[in-house]
């Protein structure tokens, strides 16, 4: 199972690349399950820290002042 978490603040952004992810993986007939997030809130914190395995992360450089790098 690989575990995709996109956070971006642009819902448009995380709704194209929700549908692109869909598109792509569905061809490989993976396991897959996309955690969408539009703020690093505590539910992303959360599953960050988890110990959910295989995670794949997109992320925004800045939302709501707070950089996707750090």
């Amino acid at each position: 199972m690989i575990n995709i978490i996109i956070c971006d603040d642009n819902k448009e952004i995380t709704n194209i690349l929700k549908t692109y992810i869909n598109k792509i993986i569905f061809n490989y007939k993976i396991e897959y399950k996309i955690y969408i997030f539009n703020e690093y809130s505590d539910n992303f914190f959360k599953l960050m820290n988890s110990k959910i395995q295989n995670k794949f992360y997109i992320l925004d450089i800045d939302v709501n002042n707070i950089s996707g790098i750090d």
